[in-house]
């Protein structure tokens, strides 16, 4: 299939419209599976979310493993994903040449784990002041104190993650 012919399969097999109508469809349903609301991307923005189509390639899958038969063959598409405009994550679907869906990934970036990794860590220190050795040291008005200080903290960390990334 030469890049003449993968357009006109593209067009003939609404591949870009499937892919991306799979990808809201699959983004909202691990919205809704897992994710809690105790964790930050259950503040994610939609309409701050930005779905680019990076590349559409024809790949030959196992290469190594398979004689040429048109399983082996796929067509992947790749959209980036940019929320706030910064790289996310990405989403692939891959086809196989007759337009049917094989496979899909949604990766998530660096950059939404170490959000979650600094809302933990705040949620695990605010967690230790009901330890004994805390409460043996500070008085219980301190202890309050810097409670607020990190609930205040988190609160201002996921407000800024669902207005500006």
């Amino acid at each position: 299939m030469n890049a003449n012919d993968l357009r006109q399969w593209i067009t003939d097999n609404g591949i870009l419209n499937r892919t991306i109508q799979k990808f809201w469809s699959s983004f909202k349903d691990f919205m809704n599976d897992d994710w809690t609301e105790n964790n930050p991307f259950a503040l994610f923005a939609e309409d701050k979310l930005i779905v680019d189509v990076k590349e559409i390639s024809l790949k030959l899958r196992e290469y190594s493993k398979l004689s040429r038969n048109i399983a082996s063959e796929v067509v992947e598409v790749r959209l980036d994903l940019y929320y706030l405009g910064t790289f996310t994550g990405y989403y692939t679907l891959s086809y196989d040449l007759y337009g049917n869906e094989v496979d899909n990934i949604l990766e998530w970036g660096l950059a939404f784990a170490a959000i979650n990794q600094r809302i933990s860590l705040l949620e695990d220190l605010r967690n230790e002041f009901e330890s004994t050795s805390v409460k043996d040291t500070l008085d219980e008005k301190s202890i309050e104190a810097i409670r607020q200080i990190i609930d205040d903290k988190l609160r201002e960390m996921k407000e800024c993650f669902k207005n500006e990334g």
